[in-house]
């Protein structure tokens, strides 16, 4: 898959569905590296904010991983989608 593909994928889906998290990416998209996207929006000029949660992993062990939320688009000054 290449990169661009990838980049459209996550932004709908921050769009239509909400916070993504990297298990999601995975899971749903076949996005191992949502990180490298997410830099790949904020560099276009997306502003995504990033909350660290708490999560279990599948040992049962406690961690935290990132999930991000999209905010709208400030590269021109305009208000995105889910700014008001």
């Amino acid at each position: 898959m290449n990169k661009p593909k990838q980049i459209t994928q996550v932004l709908d889906y921050l769009e239509q569905i909400g916070p993504i998290t990297p298990a999601v990416a995975l899971s749903e998209l076949g996005i191992a590296r949502l990180a490298a996207r997410i830099n790949d929006l904020r560099n276009l000029g997306w502003h995504i904010e990033t909350e660290m949660i708490h999560v279990r992993n599948r040992l049962g062990d406690p961690c935290h991983v990132a999930r991000y939320r999209l905010v709208g688009f400030y590269n021109d000054g305009t208000k995105g989608p889910h700014e008001s």
